[in-house]
């Protein structure tokens, strides 16, 4: 069993009040099981505030996380806030780090994390917390398949680290507070945890204009299509202006996938070259579809899988992670999923909700296996 205590506070300014505000919640006056860690998620202004690190200077075990657009958890759902979860068990072990940086030329950095933590635990993990940075030497989905070749079938789940800085330069992880801006931190979990992993994405719903074709791909940029440059094929479908593929903040691409299915990748920006840069991995030869995402789509997506999470996790613990873009497509009504998530679940259910950068969820793979994924555009779940 695993239990989850969380707290919240908006006070930025004022570290020793945030640190207040945050012990007053965690009752900790109430023994803690034997092993216990905590999760943190915040605005970039609590770690240049020290407010994050005085938070974590107050509690008996180690913080791990990252900057998020936006978190909730019961009681709480903002923009500006900063958010803790305790998970605590007596047959579940935690063991925790923090890699050294990856773009430090070593590239042995994720697998020494990862020996490090295995060396702390009784035995295999039944799953891992995974937060990383948004800038990395690689892209997202390329992370998660270096882990996934590491661990096997172990499965992860997380986030890479958003901001709203234009550059994202303050999306970085923290531990204890601190920032990483070029590590991964890594929760390891041994014992029966038993996790219950839960997605939902919505950019299938509205595809339009023909299924194409990549022909000319170079990791993250797409530079050529149905056996032409990309921006003129683009151009063919009234999609650019003045040199630049339009709708960013709500445009994706639906690649297939090899053994079916898709994933999605979102458009980032045009290249001064006429590349056009995505979220992820674009696989030469893969077919794609372009959808644009609503409000709408996103609202009942997260009321279809939040009704449904709530039927199963009674009893249990609920980690929610939704991707950025989501909140953008809702300008004004920013916290409209974080409040569907809070009318779903009720007071019963323990949860921690955070907006990322790219959600990190497995799949189930034949023969019962666990195949790791990284997502855009999706809101996942693990239940605990």
């Amino acid at each position: 069993m695993i239990t989850m205590r969380t707290a919240f506070t908006g006070e930025i300014d004022d570290p020793d009040k945030a640190a207040a505000d945050i012990l007053g919640q965690l009752g900790l006056e109430r023994p803690l099981l034997r092993h216990s860690v905590g999760l943190i998620h915040c605005y970039e202004d609590f770690v240049s505030s020290g407010a994050a690190r005085a938070v974590c200077a107050a509690l008996p075990f180690e913080v791990f996380g990252c900057v998020a657009l936006g978190s909730a958890v019961r009681g709480a759902a903002g923009m500006l806030l900063l958010t803790i979860t305790v998970l605590s068990s007596d047959e579940v072990v935690f063991a925790s780090g923090v890699s050294d940086p990856l773009d430090s030329g070593r590239d042995n950095a994720l697998s020494d994390l990862y020996a490090r933590l295995l060396a702390e635990l009784p035995g295999k993990p039944s799953m891992c917390l995974l937060f990383a940075p948004f800038h990395l030497p690689y892209t997202g989905d390329v992370l998660v398949r270096k882990l996934h070749r590491l661990a096997g079938d172990v499965p992860f789940f997380g986030m890479r680290s958003i901001d709203e800085m234009s550059d994202h330069s303050c999306a970085f992880t923290l531990h204890n507070g601190e920032e990483q801006r070029d590590a991964v931190v890594l929760v390891a979990l041994s014992g029966a945890a038993e996790p219950v992993f839960m997605l939902k994405n919505v950019y299938g719903a509205r595809t339009f204009a023909p299924e194409a074709t990549i022909t000319a791909a170079e990791g993250q940029f797409l530079m050529g299509v149905n056996g032409i440059p990309a921006l003129e094929y683009f151009s063919s479908l009234g999609m650019v202006k003045n040199g630049e593929l339009q709708g960013k903040e709500g445009l994706c691409f639906v690649v297939d996938i090899p053994g079916g299915g898709n994933v999605a990748r979102i458009y980032e920006q045009t290249t001064p070259r006429g590349e056009i840069r995505c979220s992820g991995y674009m696989p030469t030869g893969a077919g794609f579809r372009l959808s644009i995402i609503d409000p709408e789509q996103i609202l009942s997506s997260a009321r279809e899988i939040a009704a449904e999470a709530a039927g199963l996790a009674r009893g249990k613990n609920l980690l929610i992670i939704s991707c950025a873009v989501r909140n953008w497509v809702l300008g004004i009504h920013e916290l409209a999923e974080m409040d569907i998530m809070a009318e779903c679940l009720g007071q019963d259910i323990p949860y921690h909700f955070a907006y990322s950068g790219g959600e990190i969820c497995p799949v189930r793979q034949a023969p019962g296996g666990w195949l790791n994924q990284f997502h855009n555009v999706t809101l996942v779940m693990c239940i605990l």
